[in-house]
């Protein structure tokens, strides 16, 4: 990460399967990094639906300028065919304010969406959606 970034992210992908864990609290220059590294991954699907597990329960807020890069990024990504995805959460209520800032005035879209907060509750999410995980990406949410 360039400097003046604060908090951290991974992206793991692996067919048209995206797992992201995010980390402590971001800043734009975070924000902004995550934003077109993700893009830069999605593209790589060529148009093809893609799923995807956000992993929150690790990160702990952004700033106020960071909520309209993050929803111009949530609305790409649903605008490029993200077709399901989960968001796998710590119970907060903080988070769930972010969440409804960040999910404000999204384009309208088909994506199945599901908060949860275990990764057996994402297992059986993605089975009830007849979702293959990639074993790379089980390997990767099992390793936390």
């Amino acid at each position: 990460m360039n400097s003046g970034g604060h908090g951290s992210y991974q992206i793991f992908s692996e067919d048209d399967f995206v797992y992201a864990r995010l980390y402590d609290s971001w800043n734009t220059v975070t924000t902004q990094q995550y934003s077109q590294q993700l893009t830069n991954v999605v593209n790589q699907f060529k148009q093809q639906p893609w799923s995807a597990i956000f992993d929150f329960r690790r990160w702990q807020l952004m700033t106020p300028e960071s909520i309209p890069i993050m929803r111009e990024q949530i609305n790409w990504a649903l605008q490029h065919k993200l077709s399901h995805c989960i968001y796998l959460v710590e119970q907060s209520g903080i988070l769930q304010f972010l969440v409804q800032r960040v999910h404000a005035e999204l384009v309208p879209h088909h994506c199945k969406f599901v908060q949860l907060n275990s990764i057996s509750a994402c297992q059986q999410q993605l089975a009830d959606w007849q979702i293959a995980l990639p074993e790379s990406i089980a390997q990767q949410l099992n390793a936390n």
